[in-house]
């Protein structure tokens, strides 16, 4: 390969590039980003950002020069074909394009004043909106409106949060967690109407309600798309040529085989850097169990395997306290969550990943970190 261009530079594209650098790739090498500001870690947005603290970069300015990738911010890719990515008027010559186009938020239909937090000009104009007093609705209990809502309770807001189904994170843990968060939120002042999509008035609505892959220049050039742009486990698509990595792309199950994207900024960091090896000749491809962690009101959450598929769990620690989750499917460990019990997480990673077998009831007794 003469030339690479990855287009998107949030942590999958950036590390698609770093990866293949680090491996020993020396031709020509583009990064290309609609945004007019260098990589940031977007997962800081909707915490430390939104709470009023600085946007950390990925990257420092120098590293792009050392590292001889050409980023070009505040640039559209309008559409790629056999090797060349064409911009506004231009195009670049492409011996292989990566995908790395993340999502969209959703917007609110027939509420055009809702506000989003996708990118750092979205964090720009909540931010200073967060005052005293404020009253503050949040429509979704998902990772990022609890995010959200912990950051406006920190600022002094009013906040309510509304959520369509009977718990928050239900679409993505067992009930017993989300009882636990609804109780700690209530407890920290924050008005949780479940099962409800009646937004109260407010002063501030904010859209929290998940994202749509941008997937339009795969559709464009003719890859398959199936909620994300399709893949293999090592982020081919379709298509020769043409690569896709993060929150656009529908990697394989790995219990079901199935397309599926992961929503995080683990599974993003580690496809891209399994699609730079990939460009390369390592065909390992992404083989990671997913795992994501979240911080608001003070709670840290972490989240392995696929525990939204669970028929049983076993809860080790106080539900109302710091405690660890194991859940399974028809007897097969799939997953585990911890709240403020953080340094159990390894342990229990690496058992969902390499001992699915375990029965539940042994979880405690093969690992004494689980059970503290």
């Amino acid at each position: 390969m003469r030339s690479v261009v990855v287009v998107g530079s949030g942590v999958a594209g950036l590390t698609t590039a770093a990866t293949l650098r680090q491996k020993g790739y020396d031709g020509r090498l583009v990064l290309v980003g609609e945004e007019p500001l260098p990589p940031y870690r977007r997962t800081a947005l909707s915490k430390d950002v939104l709470a009023g603290k600085d946007l950390p970069l990925l990257k420092p300015a120098a590293w792009y020069d050392d590292q001889q990738v050409e980023l070009l911010t505040g640039t559209t890719v309008t559409a790629i074909r056999p090797g060349a990515v064409e911009l506004d008027g231009t195009a670049l010559p492409a011996d292989a394009v990566v995908l790395a186009t993340g999502g969209r938020a959703r917007e609110l239909p027939g509420r055009p004043e809702a506000l989003t937090v996708r990118t750092a000009a979205d964090v720009a104009q909540l931010q200073p909106l967060l005052r005293p007093g404020v009253r503050v609705t949040v429509v979704g209990a998902g990772f990022l409106g609890l995010e959200v809502a912990g950051a406006a309770v920190a600022r002094g807001a009013q906040v309510t949060v509304v959520e369509a189904a009977p718990l928050p994170l239900s679409r993505v843990l067992p009930p017993v967690v989300g009882e636990a968060l609804a109780r700690r939120y209530r407890a920290a002042g924050v008005d949780l109407r479940l099962g409800s999509a009646q937004l109260p008035d407010a002063d501030v609505v904010v859209s929290a309600v998940g994202q749509r892959p941008s997937t339009g220049l795969a559709e464009q050039a003719g890859a398959v798309v199936r909620d994300g742009v399709v893949v293999d486990r090592c982020g081919q698509t379709s298509l020769p040529g043409l690569w896709a990595a993060g929150d656009c792309a529908a990697y394989p199950h790995r219990v079901t085989g199935l397309p599926a994207r992961q929503e995080h900024w683990q599974a993003a960091m580690s496809q891209g850097a399994a699609v730079g090896a990939a460009l390369l000749g390592d065909e390992t491809g992404w083989t990671d169990l997913p795992w994501a962690w979240s911080s608001h009101l003070g709670i840290d959450l972490q989240v392995c395997g696929e525990p939204r598929s669970a028929d049983d769990w076993v809860v080790h620690g106080d539900v109302d306290g710091a405690f660890s989750l194991v859940t399974a499917h028809e007897g097969r460990l799939t997953g585990a969550v911890t709240v403020d019990a953080t340094p159990r997480m390894r342990a229990l990673r690496t058992l969902v990943a390499r001992s699915p077998e375990t029965p539940l009831a042994q979880t405690a007794e093969l690992s004494p970190a689980i059970a503290r």
